[in-house]
């Protein structure tokens, strides 16, 4: 609209503070997580004006590698979803009602 009044009332909304790191109460456990981490390669996406047919070469496989990195990954971790949605299909339900049934909270 062309109200300069309007454009005077706009609410200013300010950033989320930075939330501090909490402290866990096992350590082993974040221990065990930094171990189970994978470091993928570093890897140069952006290609030299100047690039020798070696440097393209080095590129390309580093870039190949990850990808692989990242497929194998994925891999793992859709297995364990599964496996896991599995476990849980396994377990009888107590109750009157079956898995997989819509129903509605009273």
């Amino acid at each position: 609209s062309n109200r300069p009044g309007k454009i005077g009332k706009l609410k200013l909304i300010k950033k989320p503070e930075v939330m501090k790191a909490v402290k866990e109460e096992n350590e082993e456990e974040s221990a065990s997580s930094e171990e189970e981490a994978v470091e993928l390669p570093d890897v140069i996406t952006e290609r030299k004006k100047g690039e020798t047919p070696e440097e393209k070469r080095a590129r390309k496989a580093g870039v190949k590698a990850m990808r692989k990195i990242c497929r194998q990954m994925k891999k793992e971790s859709k297995m364990t979803y599964k496996e896991e949605a599995a476990k849980m299909q396994d377990k009888t339900q107590t109750g009157d009602i079956r898995s997989k049934a819509r129903t509605f909270r009273l």
